[in-house]
């Protein structure tokens, strides 16, 4: 396989077909969801600490007033959002991952066009298959880390540990090809697993190099490229915190907030256009090494 056509044929094939970086930002919402969450867990312990002093005196006074069952009500709010996100993400990015791989196959094949409404309404007869194979391998993976990673990295001083870090560079390209496989093959979930397995057996070099380009290389660096404005987006908030003022700490709070707002829709696009390329070179990968037909 010549891995640098693929590559180069991925960015072909999004640059012409645009509509696809739209199906990229949904692939990418359940990277955004993550995010989301982690970024509520860390509010969380910022208001506690707030409370027990960090905070100038008025805005510390401010959390005293707060009743228990208020803290209580806001974090059940919290977590209410966080599922609800999760849960969003999830449908959302089953469905952006779904198109990109028939918008992938399509233009492979010759398609001069592609239709948002088309991609769409034909990723529908395999979003509950999708959906059910990302829940199923990826809460089976949680469990496997939880009960035996853990344990293992422990017993063997963080020599086990190892195991999860080739566990999950590994996990998402079978997760990928296994989805792929579901929707160019019309699988079910099982044998769609199968497949990807098979499939992986017998070209474990073009599929770890090709990992290591997409995953590790181009979607990894973009990424932190992506996310370095958020260092300065926090600058404002932290020169408030400095300033130790109730009003300064409000102003640079407010800064960032608007920062924020403004460059997330920037950040949102950005991966959604790696996220389109790097689902496409994965799609082009499977075609080359199957030679799947057209459906």
């Amino acid at each position: 396989m010549d891995y640098i056509e693929v590559l180069k044929r991925a960015w072909q094939i999004i640059w012409k077909h645009k509509v696809l970086w739209l199906f990229g930002i949904l692939a990418s919402c359940g990277q955004a969801g993550n995010s989301a969450s982690g970024g509520s867990s860390a509010g969380s312990h910022s208001s506690s600490g707030g409370s027990g002093g960090s905070f100038p005196p008025s805005i510390s006074h401010w959390f005293d007033q707060i009743e228990p069952g208020t803290w209580i009500l806001i974090a059940a709010g919290i977590f209410l959002f966080v599922i609800i996100l999760i849960l969003l993400s999830l449908v959302l990015g089953s469905i952006g991952r779904i198109a990109l791989v028939r918008g992938a196959q399509q233009a492979e094949k010759g398609a001069e066009r592609l239709a948002f409404s088309e991609l769409f309404s034909g990723s529908m007869p395999y979003f509950w298959r999708v959906l059910g194979l990302v829940l199923l391998v990826g809460i089976s993976f949680l469990l496997a880390v939880t009960v035996v990673g853990i344990p293992l990295a422990i017993v063997t001083c963080g020599l086990g540990a190892l195991v999860i870090v080739v566990a999950g560079f590994l996990m998402p390209i079978l997760v990928q090809q296994a989805v792929i496989a579901l929707v160019l093959e019309d699988l079910d979930i099982i044998t769609a697993c199968k497949r990807s397995w098979q499939l992986f057996r017998q070209h474990p070099d073009k599929f770890i190099i090709m990992g290591l380009v997409l995953n590790l290389g181009i979607a990894l660096v973009a990424g932190l490229v992506i996310a370095l404005p958020l260092i300065l987006v926090a600058v404002p908030a932290l020169v408030g915190v400095i300033a130790g003022t109730e009003q300064g700490i409000m102003n640079g709070l407010v800064v960032a907030g608007v920062c924020l707002a403004a460059y997330l829709p920037v950040a949102l696009f950005l991966n959604g256009v790696v996220t389109s390329y790097t689902h496409t070179a994965w799609t082009l990968t499977y075609l080359r090494l199957t030679e799947v037909p057209a459906n």
